[in-house]
């Protein structure tokens, strides 16, 4: 498992009775979801057109703001080809889990958001062909065909309400199960 100064901050975090069940964090490594199969090649359609029209702009002379007026477009197509698997991968090696007997804990450098599982009605799970896996507690907003229209840049982010990325998800998941059917 981890280091347990990983979990430092959860002393003092825990409620009267509550006992922890499992801890661990996302594998930093996996960066690739399966919305990346839009997102890669938008983000190199993107980036590519805004970086030869800005190569073009400059070559060409142009007067001074139509070169600023490309930049933007550049940094952005430059951050989806590249930097949100950087931004990602920084959050997720600063990223920790935590299931205790009533509640699901994510903490990320200093923020820490937490779940009431017992009384979520719709935990879903994802499991890779090495085990790992993804629990998502309430509804799924990453996914891009959602029926309640979540946004493009929904997808960019390390979601608040999930697990991502865990060793061993199907036991985790189990876990949560067990402890959904006892009674407080």
């Amino acid at each position: 498992m981890d280091n347990y100064n990983d979990f430092d901050w959860l002393n003092g975090e825990l409620l009267p009775d509550e006992m922890v069940l499992w801890r661990g964090k996302p594998n930093d490594k996996k960066l690739l979801t399966s919305q990346d199969v839009f997102l890669i090649p938008f983000s190199i359609l993107w980036g590519g057109f805004a970086i030869f029209w800005e190569t073009a702009v400059i070559s060409s002379g142009a007067p001074g703001l139509f070169p600023l007026f490309g930049l933007p477009f550049v940094c952005v197509g430059i951050y989806f080809m590249f930097g949100r698997f950087i931004h990602k991968k920084h959050i997720l090696k600063n990223t920790r889990y935590v299931l205790t007997n009533t509640r699901a804990i994510i903490y990320n450098k200093g923020k820490i958001s937490c779940c009431d599982y017992k009384n979520e009605s719709t935990i879903s799970l994802k499991v890779n062909k090495d085990g790992s896996g993804t629990i998502t507690f309430g509804y799924d907003r990453t996914n891009l065909f959602s029926r309640t229209g979540g946004s493009l840049f929904d997808t960019l982010n390390v979601s608040t309400n999930e697990f991502l990325n865990i060793p061993e998800a199907h036991n985790v998941h189990q876990i949560i199960n067990q402890q959904k059917m006892t009674i407080n």
